[in-house]
């Protein structure tokens, strides 16, 4: 039983991790580079509750992809050069 708790509290730490790293980390890192890119014109403000959120996850999904891209362009180049 106390295996169990152990595993449940891994899984719930590992999920606020999670969480903190998609909508903290990736969010502001997405939103600054696409405040660059677009000169100030985008992520634009929304009204709506769901439009808001799809954004925000939109935000955090881009955010997300430069991290990938940043972290991965090296690790393949010294692959490729190997």
């Amino acid at each position: 039983m106390l295996e169990l708790g152990i595993l449940l509290l891994g899984l719930l730490l590992l999920f606020a991790l999670g969480q903190w790293f998609f909508e903290v980390l990736c969010y502001w890192l997405g939103y600054g580079v696409l405040k660059i890119i677009t000169f100030g014109r985008h992520p634009l403000s929304l009204h709506s509750e769901e439009a808001i959120s799809t954004q925000n996850n939109q935000i955090g999904l881009f955010g997300l992809l430069l991290l990938v891209l940043f972290f991965a362009g090296p690790a393949a180049m010294i692959l490729w050069v190997t």
